[in-house]
């Protein structure tokens, strides 16, 4: 079944959705602030992001701690520049990539067009790989890029705002997520500084197994992440969600529970998982639409 070409076109769909990459085509970057930019990298960023998706699943360590922390990528001329590497196959330099969360497509369709934003970064994050629910902003705060006089950084800006006591609340686990990943401008390519002052990437997680593990920079929140088991939890549920076509209700929970005790005990083998879903009775008698 997992040798079928529909297996992979399901993969790939199903993390074209979780990653929103086809957002790339509403990517538009300042082209003042990002000379290197070319309108072609966008068919470049969602290849490498399928790609990275279909070698994972079939290679040797189809695993969901190695999509998140796999070095291995393929890079074709549109991001050779970008990601300073070879055309080709390419191990990427350990401390700068690992994994989708370190992909340039990611990082672009999470950034405004000068500034990167660690709050679609830290949100998405939160949402889509640790399945935190967060409450929506009141209706009338000022939800704008904060344009503090003070700040230098891109993170000292989203600080100031941060601070704010009506949103602290919910920033306050948002945030320190996001500002891992602020090595990576709006189209994904790595720095070390920001407006001449070194990045600061260090940050932290408040909930869940990962609740005060602190990190600095991404390829340390990726490990995190790969190790937690509310990421893998979650993402099963991403998988049982595509695959039945709609959110999960009450009746699905023991399903739910008993994929994500066996994902996890797998050791997060991605093809094992999709045989344990469509082997359950509720996706065997579903109803499409």
């Amino acid at each position: 079944m997992l040798e079928d070409p529909r297996s992979n076109r399901a993969a790939q769909n199903l993390h074209r959705q979780w990653l929103d990459s086809d957002d790339l085509e509403f990517v538009f970057p300042d082209e003042s602030a990002y000379p290197k930019w070319d309108y072609a990298m966008q068919d470049s960023m969602r290849w490498e992001l399928d790609n990275l998706v279909q070698t994972t699943f079939s290679g040797g360590d189809p695993t969901l701690r190695n999509l998140l922390m796999s070095r291995e990528t393929d890079v074709d001329q549109g991001l050779s520049e970008l990601y300073d590497a070879p055309v080709g196959t390419t191990s990427l330099p350990a401390g700068e990539r690992v994994g989708i969360l370190t992909c340039a497509g990611w990082l672009a369709t999470t950034s405004h067009p000068v500034h990167p934003s660690p709050v679609q970064r830290g949100v998405f994050v939160l949402e889509r790989v640790m399945c935190v629910p967060i409450a929506a902003p009141p209706a009338d705060v000022d939800t704008n890029v904060p344009q503090g006089g003070g700040a230098v950084t891109n993170r000292e800006r989203y600080s100031e705002h941060s601070a704010n006591s009506r949103c602290s609340s919910c920033h306050s686990s948002i945030d320190p997520i996001g500002f891992g990943l602020e090595n990576y401008d709006s189209i994904g390519q790595y720095r070390t500084h920001d407006n001449g002052q070194e990045v600061d990437a260090t940050g932290e997680f408040v909930d869940g197994d990962l609740g005060g593990k602190s990190f600095n920079g991404a390829v340390e929140m990726s490990s995190l992440l790969a190790d937690s088991q509310m990421v893998h939890n979650c993402y099963a549920l991403q998988w049982y969600r595509y695959a039945m076509g709609r959110t999960e209700s009450g009746g699905d929970a023991s399903t739910v529970e008993a994929l994500e005790n066996s994902f996890w005990l797998s050791g997060g083998e991605l093809p094992q998982l999709v045989v344990d879903i469509v082997r359950t009775d509720l996706f065997r008698s579903r109803r499409t639409q």
